[in-house]
């Protein structure tokens, strides 16, 4: 079971940029710097509003999915549009990338990953939560379970085609808050666009905006403290310390 106890204060580290992350460094001041904070803070959002269940992995699941789709409707509401072009073109070319190391290295073929349309998802659906399983307290997934490489490399995929099929959805940000709250909020806030420039100071000027407009929505969080830490190894980009 998740700790689901009231905290004061939550910390959110972010690896500092290196040469050996599988992203430039120009996408990764806007992908993690910027676009991916509020994925982590959904995180903050789904643990604070009292979501249990005996189910570890169904849980995991679930909170995964909605945070995605949380990140993308979020910026579609509030950020500017040429930013949710960029991002859509990083996020279908990490995609690409990893369809094709699947196709190479192993020999499973997932073009069809691409095409968005409900069987798709479906279908893509329940293939990762029949191969998931919790590892350490997070989601991994089974799809060649024998190697530990192309195990972090599917977590990879995961995320990456939840985060491309939500960019493409068209799915109010108000409607994923209501489910993760658990409660109505109030639809009609009037807030300006937000733009930004990339830089490690980024996920500050993030972290503020989405509290406003909690605050807007009569939704209390707890402080959000971001800090910038030493690279830790495969899938230790971005965490929400819960």
């Amino acid at each position: 079971m998740i700790n689901n106890t009231r905290k004061d204060t939550y910390n959110l580290e972010i690896s500092q940029y290196n040469s050996n992350m599988s992203i430039s460094e120009s996408d990764y001041y806007k992908y993690v710097c910027c676009y991916n904070i509020i994925h982590e803070l959904g995180h903050v959002l789904f643990r604070e509003n009292s979501h249990q269940t005996q189910d570890v992995l169904s849980y995991r699941f679930e909170e995964e999915c909605l945070v995605i789709q949380l990140a993308a409707s979020y910026w579609r509401e509030f950020g500017s549009d040429s930013f949710y072009d960029e991002i859509n073109t990083i996020v279908k070319r990490q995609l690409l990338n990893s369809i094709n190391y699947f196709g190479e290295a192993v020999g499973i073929e997932l073009k069809d990953m691409l095409e968005v349309n409900e069987t798709n998802k479906k279908y893509y659906t329940n293939w990762f939560r029949e191969n998931a399983y919790v590892l350490y307290g997070r989601l991994a997934f089974d799809i060649v379970p024998e190697n530990s490489n192309i195990r972090y490399r599917s977590y990879n995929l995961y995320q990456e085609y939840f985060n491309y099929m939500s960019l493409c959805e068209n799915r109010s940000f108000f409607d994923i808050a209501e489910v993760i709250i658990g409660k109505e909020i109030e639809k009609s806030i009037v807030y300006a666009k937000n733009k930004y420039s990339y830089n490690k100071e980024t996920p500050n000027k993030v972290i503020h905006d989405f509290m406003n407009i909690m605050n807007c929505l009569n939704v209390e969080l707890p402080d959000i403290q971001y800090e910038s830490v030493r690279d830790r190894g495969h899938n230790s980009v971005q965490k929400v310390c819960i």
